[in-house]
């Protein structure tokens, strides 16, 4: 097989750039749609009874706090973030699959490293027994990924 010592640029440089940005916002939108459940979470949890404070004393106004109108308030606004959140990462995942079933189909040198290294982490002296390649022409093809 055959590999310039100068490595080219790589034409499909865009398509990981892409990949990274899409992997990026799959996980920022995980990470939200999580932040939510936690959040939905910890007022249902203020909704359970819980020991009996007698330290506290009750100043002001004789009007009872009742923590489950105070959790069914708060998570009908949250059941409707939760909802757009979960259709957001349901979309963001089929966007990234299908970017990474386009690059597992690809017969692109460059593509089959970057699915090796990348994608399923494996070793730069696996993937040059895999290829053919010696593991310096393996290191330049991912510098030039990597840029």
């Amino acid at each position: 097989m055959f590999c310039p010592d100068n490595a080219q640029q790589d034409p499909r440089q865009d398509q990981y750039v892409i990949y990274r940005q899409r992997l990026k916002e799959y996980q920022h939108t995980l990470k939200t749609y999580t932040e939510l459940s936690e959040r939905k979470e910890y007022y249902f949890q203020k909704t359970q009874p819980s020991s009996i404070c007698t330290t506290k004393i009750i100043k002001g106004s004789a009007a009872a706090y009742n923590s489950l109108d105070e959790y069914v308030q708060k998570a009908e606004q949250l059941d409707k973030r939760l909802q757009i959140a979960k259709r957001l990462v349901t979309d963001r995942v089929w966007i990234l699959k299908a970017t990474e079933q386009e690059l597992r189909k690809s017969k692109s040198l460059y593509d089959i490293i970057y699915v090796y290294r990348y994608l399923e982490n494996r070793d730069v002296g696996w993937i040059a027994k895999m290829i053919g390649y010696s593991e310096a022409h393996i290191y330049k093809i991912l510098r030039n990924i990597a840029m």
